[in-house]
């Protein structure tokens, strides 16, 4: 009988593990995954927790994590550190989620937890383990208050996004206390208050971390404008459901029903608004969506398996069974999506960071001699062991980029004049050439969904005296 229940579980488990490993193999990490690895790489560990939050907007524990690997193995380890946490996450949904087994099947297989949080390596790649292992404990969270708080001190201080979602968690955790004040024994809520101190501190230290903002263009960039909010909200929730503005939004009504009825409308409001309001005001990016996407997820758990009375309990078999095709209809178009991006990056390039530097070594070219334009440069220098590129902090030996001051835009002229090895000039696909350079175009792209949603296009000039043309050619 273990068996049997073990068995569904292992098999999924098993296909997600080789099909991420499989688009893995061939996804070219782009700018903002080298930038973790660099960071981990290069930087002090005083600069990795005191200094570089306040331009990078997050804490250091994706970072830390890193530390070892970046010394000691090739950046080919940093998809099997994302795959790890992947295949974790989706062990503990497989086996512990209360959903009939065509959702445990086809969540694993969505647009984000398979493509966005585990192909692609970034700390985000921790948001389904942690908020999937939060979920599991919900029902004891009382009875188990150490494990509840430290799943949530980790969803803090794994991205700020994540700490603004933490918000709706310890609130209404404190909320839950009061309410059952009189029912729940003294001793179980002064252990509860001690616990849920470990998040709040762990939030403290990274508001430290991290104000004053001194990113460039985030520390005076803000949005109170009507519109905008608008704009900002129906995307953010469209495209974390469907991507169909009027499904998205029934499914959205639908769901909250289905909460208020259940008496987990409040979680999810405490969650995602935080986010949204962030979001609407201050800053976001699409890859950040998905968070709304498992936070819907897990309060869906929590409904499916709360014991507490509720709304029109007669009429809980029927919503259950609306919600139900609710979510395989997001699962569909998720896994869809899922389906597509993976299929477009092992056809495709994400980036061009892996081309870039295997055309570099092959001409030797390096030692510093190498004017890179622009952050996404980058991508390149995980490739090399020290730093390739001259003018990028030329006074320090560090190659992650800093993004305290704006751009340098320097004068081309200049930099030809110059006569460097090589030029490489990222998001951007230049057919000019220039005298005395061999130029070589590479094309990458951000695939988002089923489409593309930014170029990663660059071009490398490499000095005709030392060219040695392209890998594999003469």
């Amino acid at each position: 009988m273990r068996l049997a229940r073990d068995l569904l579980p292992a098999a999924i488990v098993l296909v997600f593990a080789i099909l991420a490993l499989l688009v893995g193999s061939v996804h070219e990490p782009w700018a903002d995954e080298a930038q973790a690895w660099l960071i981990a790489r290069d930087a002090t560990l005083h600069n990795l927790l005191f200094q570089l939050p306040h331009a990078e907007l997050n804490p250091s524990l994706w970072h830390l994590m890193l530390i070892v690997p970046s010394t000691y193995l090739s950046y080919e380890a940093l998809r099997y550190i994302a795959l790890f946490f992947g295949i974790l996450g989706v062990w503990i949904f497989v086996r512990n989620a209360p959903f009939p087994k065509p959702i445990k099947v086809l969540v694993p297989f969505t647009y984000f937890i398979f493509f966005q949080y585990t192909v692609i390596s970034r700390s985000y790649c921790l948001f389904a383990l942690v908020i999937f292992g939060i979920a599991t404990l919900y029902k004891d969270r009382f009875e188990r208050p150490l494990s509840y708080a430290a799943l949530i001190a980790v969803l803090v201080y794994t991205h700020s996004f994540g700490a603004l979602t933490s918000l709706g968690l310890i609130g209404m955790h404190f909320l839950d206390l009061f309410r059952l004040r009189d029912r729940l024994p003294k001793d179980v809520i002064v252990k509860n208050l001690a616990c849920i101190s470990v998040p709040i501190g762990v939030g403290c230290f990274l508001l430290y971390q991290v104000f004053p903002i001194r990113q460039r263009t985030l520390s005076t960039r803000w949005y109170f404008d009507l519109d905008h909010t608008l704009e900002v909200l129906t995307l953010s929730l469209n495209e974390s459901f469907v991507g169909i503005t009027a499904l998205s939004l029934s499914i959205l009504l639908v769901s909250a029903f289905w909460f208020w009825q259940r008496r987990v409308l409040l979680l999810y409001v405490a969650m995602v608004a935080p986010v949204v309001t962030v979001f609407s005001i201050k800053f976001y990016n699409y890859w950040h969506i998905g968070l709304l996407f498992l936070v819907w997820l897990l309060v869906l758990w929590i409904s499916f398996e709360t014991e507490a009375r509720s709304r029109f309990e007669s009429f809980v078999p029927v919503m259950r069974q609306v919600v139900l095709g609710c979510i395989y209809a997001v699962l569909g178009f998720h896994v869809y999506y899922a389906a597509a991006a993976s299929y477009n990056d092992y056809k495709g390039s994400y980036s061009c960071g892996k081309s870039v530097a295997e055309l570099l070594k092959h001409n030797d070219v390096g030692d510093r001699r190498v004017y890179a334009r622009n952050f996404w440069s980058i991508a390149a220098l995980p490739y090399f062991e020290g730093k390739m590129f001259y003018n990028i902090n030329p006074e320090f030996d560090f190659g992650y980029w800093t993004f305290f001051a704006p751009d340098k835009v320097d004068d081309m002229n200049d930099v030809i004049g110059s006569r460097p090895d090589a030029i490489l000039i990222a998001r951007m696909n230049t057919q000019e050439d220039i005298d005395g350079y061999a130029r070589n175009n590479f094309n990458g792209h951000v695939f988002w969904k089923d489409g593309v949603k930014e170029s990663n296009h660059c071009t490398v000039y490499i000095r005709e005296d030392l060219y040695r043309g392209t890998p594999g050619k003469n």
